[in-house]
């Protein structure tokens, strides 16, 4: 405990400013790489004990950094304006802690001290923890899905519902003209071949020389007459 505190106390007088970095819907895909460790804070702004674990959450990096324990990364994500990740780590409760190693996430228990978070990293009491596997790990295709979800209802929120309501009144319209259009079609003329002009035109040469009558022809009824 009292090298957690000289270790604390260096990186503030080295100047060793918190390097946790705010991850965002944009660029998660980006900086989370799957080589890298990561331990992410889901957190709001309106959050009382957010307010009060996000400082231990900065000096805890700190202290890793001035013990030159560099294979891990610190990052925090705001609920309200990354509903987007939110959503693809069903976080349902504020704050809440992840471990990803090889993209692979563990939700981790609250630590109410810096040293019990700094011994949580360092110590790796991570691994006795079951990642988040199947169709709710985060960088499966459910979560992705569920990522994207929740940036399109960013995306809209920010849209003027004026445009919002002039879209829909839009799609209904095109549907309900799709629909006139083909109850007027008449069932019988469709089920018709249709006969292009080139086809009827020869056609109707057929039948005329089918109903002219050669001279040779007409001489032997005239003579089967007589």
């Amino acid at each position: 405990m009292n090298l957690l505190l000289v270790l604390t106390f260096l990186a503030s007088v080295l100047g060793c400013y918190t390097q946790v970095i705010d991850i965002t819907d944009t660029n998660f895909d980006q900086v989370v790489k799957k080589s890298d460790q990561w331990v992410l804070e889901f957190y709001a702004d309106w959050c009382g004990y957010c307010r009060q674990f996000g400082p231990m959450f900065e000096t805890s990096e700190q202290a890793l950094r001035a013990a030159s324990y560099d294979p891990v990364y610190f990052g925090k994500v705001n609920i309200d304006e990354n509903p987007a990740l939110a959503a693809r780590f069903f976080v349902s409760r504020l704050p809440t802690l992840f471990h990803i190693d090889h993209h692979q996430v563990r939700a981790l228990p609250l630590p109410r001290s810096v040293a019990a978070v700094v011994d949580l990293v360092k110590q790796e009491e991570w691994q006795s923890i079951d990642p988040i596997g199947g169709w709710r790990s985060p960088f499966g295709l459910f979560g992705r899905l569920l990522g994207w979800t929740g940036y399109l209802v960013k995306t809209l929120s920010t849209v003027s519902p004026w445009l919002v309501i002039g879209l829909l009144s839009g799609l209904l319209v095109c549907s309900l003209g799709l629909t006139a259009w083909f109850a007027r079609r008449d069932p019988k003329k469709e089920d018709e071949p249709s006969v292009s002009p080139a086809m009827a035109a020869g056609r109707s040469t057929a039948i005329n020389n089918k109903n002219k009558k050669s001279p040779t022809t007409q001489k032997r009824q005239s003579k089967r007459i007589d």
